[in-house]
């Protein structure tokens, strides 16, 4: 990943955090920022670069991989 992409991907986490619901359990938030994330992501780098979801499917996978591991370290815990 290059640096422009690196810091829009870390915009549309930011966004995504930002626009999530913090009183709701963990799993819940999880899920939601997963939504928001690969659909901002989504929006911005198909704005900017021009590409489309398909371009972006391994992004996308990579995301589900994080949120999997971050699902995993807080299993247990609200």
């Amino acid at each position: 990943m290059d640096k422009d992409r690196a810091i829009i991907t870390q915009v549309c986490a930011k966004i995504a955090s930002d626009l999530t619901d913090k009183t709701r359990d963990v799993d819940a938030r999880i899920s939601e920022f997963a939504v928001l994330f690969s659909t901002v992501n989504d929006i911005l780098i198909e704005a900017i670069y021009g590409e489309s979801k398909q371009a972006t499917a391994t992004a996308i996978a990579q995301n589900n991989n994080v949120v999997q591991m971050i699902k995993e370290s807080f299993s247990g815990s609200t």
